[in-house]
């Protein structure tokens, strides 16, 4: 199987599941066409954690849950660590199947905008008092002190 040539946009995805190392539920090694995934990604999470939650799969033989009816929270190990999947099914079909996200500030500063359209000015103008300060210069519409 040649997973790394493909006519279309979207490639196929392969992973090895085996039983947890540590911490996790079971353990994934989620292939990419040229590489091994560092972690996994959200839609691979998904369908291994609802994988788990049914009978007769290969995870299901690995991680058990209540196969009847329920919510089941999946920890699935990889090489960066564990990501947690939350799956909500009746015994026969998925309802819901999600994984938590945060948002973390990767980077903060300040940066410069040449040539700024009226718009953008406008909408980031704050006006000055200058009662209080004569020598304070007021903003333009047009961009100039």
């Amino acid at each position: 199987m040649a997973i790394g040539i493909s006519e279309s946009i979207t490639q196929p995805k392969v992973a090895i599941v085996a039983p947890p190392l540590s911490e996790g539920d079971i353990n994934i090694r989620y292939l990419t066409p040229k590489n091994v995934h560092l972690s996994i990604a959200v839609s691979g999470g998904c369908c291994l954690a609802a994988a788990c939650c049914f009978s007769g799969t290969v995870a299901s033989h690995i991680y058990y849950s209540d196969r009847v009816n329920g919510n089941a929270i999946v920890r699935i190990e990889h090489l960066s660590g564990i990501s947690e999947f939350s799956i909500t099914h009746d015994g026969e079909h998925i309802k819901y199947a999600s994984a938590p996200r945060n948002a973390q500030i990767l980077m903060k500063g300040e940066f410069f905008i040449y040539n700024p359209s009226d718009e953008l000015i406008l909408s980031q103008a704050i006006p000055l008092d200058i009662s209080s300060d004569p020598r304070l210069p007021i903003w333009s519409a047009r961009g100039r002190w």
